[in-house]
């Protein structure tokens, strides 16, 4: 079962690129602002789940799941962000913030009314 916090950190290793390279565990605390032993137990849980290799060294990438499902998330927070920057006016970094936390923590049905209204526009 994919948790919050799990879609947060598929979200930030495939903007980190983790879908074609490996990424360095202190690249995802640092885009995070958590600590390596939160990013350590989280990697655990997605390496557990079938969304990520653990490399040697501290480093990750994306399984061909973690891929399809870091996609998924990403058109999300896409559309969220615009929703935010075209329909709300928001600044562009905000509405990336925003975006995210969205992704991770709205029902599917509101997900979904609000990916309508983005895209009648």
């Amino acid at each position: 079962m994919q948790t919050d916090t799990m879609t947060r950190y598929l979200l930030t290793i495939y903007q980190l690129g983790g879908a074609i390279h490996d990424i360095r565990s202190i690249q995802i605390a640092n885009a995070l602002l958590v600590s390596r032993s939160c990013v350590v137990k989280t990697l655990k849980n997605l390496a557990e789940a079938g969304l990520v290799d653990k490399n040697p060294y501290s480093t990750v990438q994306l399984t061909p799941e973690g891929v399809r499902r870091g996609n998924q998330i990403y058109t999300e927070f896409l559309l969220f962000k615009r929703f935010y920057m075209e329909c709300l006016q928001m600044p562009e970094e905000v509405a990336a913030e925003d975006a995210a936390a969205s992704v991770c923590y709205l029902s599917e049905t509101a997900k979904q009314r609000m990916f309508q209204v983005v895209l009648k526009n």
